[in-house]
């Protein structure tokens, strides 16, 4: 498609739009690879190299809902997103857990119906800590696979039986490690045929 378009290889400026499209799809694609590549790592090395400050965690979700739904343009996609306070400062690695934001929002697209895909995105303040849940109506998790889901390289049933679930079974273990450096904690709530609820729970900060 790049040698396409350096060519003049297109029929209209509509067809350039669309592989331009593409090309920026691809190339966050291959973003998020790299992301979990260089992930992985300090999870093998047992590093947590993340540079924690304060930053609104309400502005970086609406960032990853706008970058979801950009990544998902064919989807009947559905994003709700309710949060108790806004900004919501939380000290944390602004892009690290911009990963861990999307790969969740992602999954639940990915193990969703196409005709169903509807998301929810709660952020609310809870006896001292943050919580975030994400909230899905889609194929579940089965109850003897939801301890496993966060291990390196596990793909559960709907991930091998669903044709929208390409990946090798990183993602949600470099989510969890990417929450507990934050000192946080991620959990799931599902039911097979009606959806999964992931929650991450995060040290609180004070009002400013």
């Amino acid at each position: 498609i790049g040698q396409g378009l350096k060519l003049g290889r297109y029929q209209s400026q509509a067809q350039a739009h669309e592989y331009y499209g593409i090309l920026a799809e691809e190339t966050d694609r291959l973003k998020s690879l790299i992301d979990d590549v260089l992930d992985f790592s300090r999870l093998l090395e047992n590093r947590q190299p993340y540079r924690q400050e304060s930053a609104d965690l309400v502005a970086l979700i609406r960032e990853s809902i706008d970058r979801c739904r950009r990544m998902h343009p064919q989807e009947n996609l559905t994003i709700a997103f309710e949060h108790s306070e806004n900004p919501c400062l939380v000290q944390m690695d602004r892009d690290a857990m911009g990963r861990v934001v999307l790969n969740l929002l992602d999954n639940a697209v990915k193990y969703s119906s196409p005709d169903r895909t509807r998301i929810s995105v709660s952020l609310r303040r809870e006896a001292g800590h943050i919580v975030l849940a994400v909230a899905d109506e889609g194929f579940g998790i089965a109850p003897d696979e939801q301890a496993l889901v966060f291990e390196r390289f596990y793909r559960g049933k709907s991930a091998m039986s669903h044709h929208k679930t390409n990946g090798v079974g990183l993602g949600l273990s470099i989510v969890q490690q990417i929450v507990q450096a934050h000192h946080g904690t991620l959990t799931v709530e599902s039911t097979e045929g009606t959806g999964s609820v992931f929650t991450i729970r995060l040290p609180g900060q004070d009002k400013t």
